[in-house]
């Protein structure tokens, strides 16, 4: 076993150190991240804004579309015809047809049956 001493700790003279503040990237890095974020979150909310507004025009409007099929779809009588005036029927402007007899079989049927 030691027979020496025991060990003891002495006082020293040298002043004592002090520590600095540490100023840290990730700080900064955690402020330009909370920017970063709120920018995303705010360009989220606005495209969801505008998908919405998209979404109720388009509703809006196959409303719009809707309610007029229907209201093309109602029977409305067509105007009695004015009999004030006699009708006179006129020739039509178009020259007659000439009567062709119909070509039925090929020029390939007609070699073959021949």
């Amino acid at each position: 076993m030691w027979a020496g001493k025991p060990f003891a700790v002495h006082e020293s003279d040298a002043p004592l150190t002090v520590p600095d503040d540490v100023v840290l990237a990730t700080e900064e890095r955690a402020e330009d991240r909370g920017e970063f974020d709120r920018a995303v979150a705010d360009k989220m909310r606005a495209e969801e804004e505008e998908r919405r507004r998209q979404e109720e025009l388009r509703q809006q409007c196959e409303e719009e579309e809707e309610r007029e099929y229907r209201r093309s779809l109602r029977f409305k009588a067509r105007p009695m015809p004015k009999f004030d005036q006699p009708f006179f029927s006129r020739p039509s402007e178009k020259p007659l047809t000439n009567a062709q007899t119909p070509d039925f079989a090929s020029k390939k049927r007609a070699r073959r049956d021949g």
